[in-house]
């Protein structure tokens, strides 16, 4: 155990503003800046020798920019967003920069519902991503330095045909220069009962999804040397199908509901904590 005191400072700043156009249109901006640092122990460098006084200092800020329009039947919003981050780690307040972390992205987005009627209503999205990752380990001389681009498009069909029952259609289109195109979809239901006791709703949907491994899982199995030699060096992305199903009773001032959902997911990326191998 170890006597000397450890300490974490950090200063937020969060800033969020909209003004009116009109009765319709709006715009708005959100940014937020965020600096920290954390003093703990049992670190350890590339050689295994243990430090007691390591230090984390982390810089971050993000913003986004939006106009959102609404009228009776239709709600659009377009939004620009930047984040960025820089983190550093030192083995000691006295030693040189051990490592150095750095990633950032730049997203433009566009989302629209529209209400034909009150019986149907559609929602259509588009999105464009670029995303950057940067990490060096100084005392390994490694240095990692990639960018992605994805684009999304996206659309869901909301249609209730009477009054008690609902039910919704939704697909989605991704595509990336790494890991190709995937096209996931939603369906989902639900019925509305009235009872002489509680309202109950019976509801159920399937839906496909999938997730792209970060630049850090990437960049630690194919160039740290704490990976093993049996490392996966070729990632793909994981696929995901969910079914759930669940009913809803409500009272006047009281609602319980109860769920059962199953999710199967391939090609799952995860850290082998056993073996510390990546």
């Amino acid at each position: 155990n170890t006597v000397d005191k450890d300490g974490f400072r950090a200063a937020n700043l969060h800033i969020k503003a909209r003004a009116q156009i009109d009765n319709q249109q709006s715009i708005g901006i959100v940014t937020r800046a965020n600096q920290s640092a954390n003093e703990y122990d049992s670190c350890y460098d590339t050689n295994y020798a243990r430090f007691d006084s390591c230090d984390d200092q982390s810089r971050s800020s993000a913003a986004r920019l939006d106009w959102h329009y609404g009228s009776d039947n239709a709600e659009q919003e377009f939004a620009l967003a930047h984040y960025q981050n820089q983190h550093d780690r030192f083995l000691a307040a006295d030693l040189a920069k051990n490592e150095s972390l750095s990633g950032a992205s730049d997203e433009a987005q566009y989302f629209g519902h529209y209400q034909f009627n009150p019986q149907v209503g559609a929602s259509l999205g588009l999105t464009g991503k670029r995303e950057t990752f940067v990490q060096k380990l100084l005392a390994g001389n490694y240095h990692a330095d990639e960018a992605r681009e994805s684009y999304g498009v996206f659309s869901e069909w909301l249609i209730h045909p009477t009054e008690e029952f609902s039910y919704s259609l939704g697909a989605r289109w991704d595509g990336s220069a790494d890991f190709g195109s995937h096209t996931s979809y939603r369906v989902a239901g639900a019925y509305v009962m009235a009872t002489s006791g509680p309202e109950l709703k019976w509801r159920a949907a399937t839906s496909t999804g999938f997730r792209l491994p970060s630049f850090y899982e990437i960049y630690f199995n194919n160039h740290s040397d704490y990976a093993s030699s049996d490392a996966q060096k070729q990632f793909t992305d994981e696929n995901s199908r969910s079914v759930e199903a669940g009913l809803d009773a409500s009272w006047q001032s009281l609602t319980l509901s109860a769920t059962l959902f199953s999710t199967t997911i391939e090609d799952e990326i995860f850290y082998d904590a056993l073996n510390y191998s990546g």
